[in-house]
């Protein structure tokens, strides 16, 4: 599963004698050029499509995480103006081959608090409360972050009010019966990669000639993928029985 804090390089304290991984190299390419990067969307759901789509999504991301800090509670909180850096930064970008902008900033404005609340989910399950990175702190990963704010942020962590709000979450998770196992890419990312299945299995029975597009998946049948674990089984016994009772329709 990807990891929501994951940062990109332009979000790292970068020395020249750390060496950097592929994703973090084309990141740092993405940011550093002064020539928009080319993106398509669907007019339907105003989802990227094509090479650079996995990179725009993580520009969207980085730059939330940058943008907006972590102190503010809540993503209906965040300043318009600081919303608009964001989507300014975005356009600075990318070559945006859209006429309904609209739309399109306000999925991907609603995106990047997506991203920015599960980053900050991120750094309190991690970093915090006995995380696996407990014993270090994240401006050695961020340097956009600094110690001032990070020890505030550990103090919001600590208030009684966010505690009451965590443990009821918590109770909320344990009652769900149909627990996923999808990642960030969620409903989205899961009818891809069945669509370049389908796709696959066209091709292969039709030879050397294109066939005709498959229809997207059903809803239903996203639900079933969503919460089968890479063995076959479905994520709980109660995910079992809706599934095969889908199954027999």
């Amino acid at each position: 599963m990807d990891d929501p804090s994951a940062p990109s390089s332009s979000e790292k304290d970068t020395q020249p004698t750390k060496k950097r991984g592929r994703r973090g190299t084309r990141m740092i390419e993405l940011t550093l050029s002064n020539v928009k990067k080319p993106i398509d969307f669907d007019q339907k759901t105003k989802l990227p499509l094509g090479a650079n789509r996995k990179k725009f999504k993580s520009h969207v991301g980085s730059v939330a995480r940058k943008t907006v800090s972590i102190l503010v509670d809540e993503w209906e909180h965040v300043d318009e103006n600081v919303k608009k850096q964001i989507w300014d930064d975005i356009m600075l970008t990318w070559d945006i081959r859209d006429t309904d902008i609209g739309k399109l900033k306000d999925k991907w404005i609603s995106y990047a608090g997506e991203r920015w609340r599960a980053f900050k989910t991120s750094l309190t399950t991690r970093y915090l409360n006995d995380g696996v990175m407990s014993d270090k702190s994240p401006l050695e990963t961020y340097s956009f972050l600094d110690e001032e704010t990070w020890q505030e942020f550990i103090k919001t962590r600590e208030d009684r009010s966010f505690l009451e709000k965590r443990k009821r979450g918590q109770m909320v998770q344990a009652c769900n019966k149909y627990p996923h196992i999808m990642s960030r890419g969620g409903y989205e990312l899961i009818e891809e990669k069945m669509m370049q299945e389908k796709i696959k299995q066209r091709q292969e029975s039709a030879g050397e000639s294109l066939p005709t597009p498959p229809s997207p998946p059903k809803r239903h049948e996203k639900w079933i993928v969503g919460r089968t674990k890479p063995s076959g089984e479905y994520t709980s016994k109660e995910t079992q029985v809706v599934a095969d009772k889908i199954v027999s329709k």
